[in-house]
């Protein structure tokens, strides 16, 4: 019999029934369960940091391990998810050791190894520290700042300058100093502020080459004496090395730095120099430098160098200047004497902070009439 006061019907609680078990199939599938997975617990490898050194200067990870073992690395470590890292095995160079190559990674940033000798443990992390990117090389005509960075140089680079092969190499006479310029080179520290490089540090570290495919070599051998002629095209880069950094050194060592092409220009033509028979007025321009010259023991001794723009000038030009109003070394007049075989003048374009000194042009005073 029907329930007509107001009730539930039997069909009705079925069909009431359907839709709940709907709704709540409909929840369970867009649900998302909270499952706890327990942090992944591996053993950790018996390979030790002591058993590997890094070799910056052949690229390589050196590992030293048991005959037994094999050596397994990656760059990618699934660490989330240990066993789907992806492992490589390292070649082995002798019964006791393995290489592992890092030449073909990017330089410029730090590269992480993971090194194993069971895949089934934890790795441990060989870091590969990143170059030099910020070196800055160039050749000034005057030791007093670099042309591109700005920064100055220590007091003693003067020394750095004939970079310990010798005095000669950047002076071929003590009476004609740096002749071929001064090579300068700096960085940046970790503010991006310009920082020179000391003394010890070009000494040490410093390489160049000639041309893109020439050898690299200390810069203690370069002797720009060559290249004065015609000029070069200059390589340069702060050498790879397993030398740990200095306290408080804002250079990066390691790997090989980025290179530098630097262009050695070759020398200007020298300046010419008119003397007029009749008053001995000499043609002298702001940008000469100038120094005399006396036949001493058949040699003739020269005075260092005297700029025009420091002693010859009335405001921005360069005064009516006779033989008898150059001067020596020393700032006193010169003793010039037309009768005296031997005296000679020499001038140069002076060296600036973008260019070396000129070619000098040799005027023998005694054929002047």
């Amino acid at each position: 019999m029907a329930n007509t006061q107001g009730g539930i019907g039997m069909k009705q609680f079925k069909q009431l029934a359907a839709l709940f078990l709907a709704f709540a199939l409909v929840i369970g599938l867009f649900s998302v369960p909270t499952v706890a997975y327990a942090e992944e617990k591996l053993e950790e490898t018996t390979l030790s940091e002591s058993n590997v050194t890094v070799d910056y200067v052949t690229e390589e990870i050196v590992v030293t391990k048991d005959a037994k073992d094999s050596i397994y690395y990656t760059t990618k470590y699934a660490e989330k998810n240990h066993a789907k890292t992806e492992w490589d095995t390292a070649y082995v160079v002798a019964a006791t050791g393995a290489a592992i190559d890092f030449s073909n990674t990017a330089a410029n940033k730090k590269i992480t190894y993971y090194l194993t000798n069971d895949i089934t443990k934890k790795p441990i992390e060989v870091n590969i520290n990143p170059q030099e990117t910020t070196l800055v090389v160039d050749f000034s005509g005057v030791a007093k700042t670099t042309v591109k960075s700005k920064v100055k140089v220590e007091a003693d680079w003067t020394g750095i300058n004939a970079l310990t092969a010798g005095y000669t190499k950047f002076n071929p006479t003590n009476s004609n100093p740096w002749t071929y310029g001064f090579l300068c080179a700096s960085i940046k520290d970790a503010d991006k502020k310009a920082v020179a490089l000391t003394k010890d540090q070009v000494q040490k570290y410093l390489q160049f080459k000639k041309g893109s495919a020439g050898a690299w070599k200390s810069v203690t051998e370069l002797d720009v004496r060559k290249y004065a002629a015609n000029g070069a095209q200059l390589y340069f880069r702060i050498a790879p090395t397993n030398d740990e950094v200095a306290s408080g050194s804002a250079l990066r060592l390691g790997r090989a730095s980025k290179e530098v092409k630097v262009t050695y220009k070759k020398q200007a033509k020298a300046p010419k120099l008119t003397i007029k028979g009749d008053t001995k007025q000499v043609s002298l321009t702001k940008t000469m430098e100038y120094r005399v010259g006396t036949a001493t023991g058949g040699a003739t001794v020269f005075g260092s160098w005297i700029k025009v723009a420091d002693h010859h000038m009335n405001g921005t030009k360069v005064k009516t200047t006779y033989l008898k109003d150059l001067l020596t070394a020393s700032g006193a007049p010169w003793n010039y004497d037309e009768s005296e075989a031997g005296q000679v003048i020499q001038v140069r374009t002076a060296a600036t902070d973008k260019a070396v000194a000129s070619k000098i042009n040799t005027v023998k005073l005694n054929a002047v009439e």
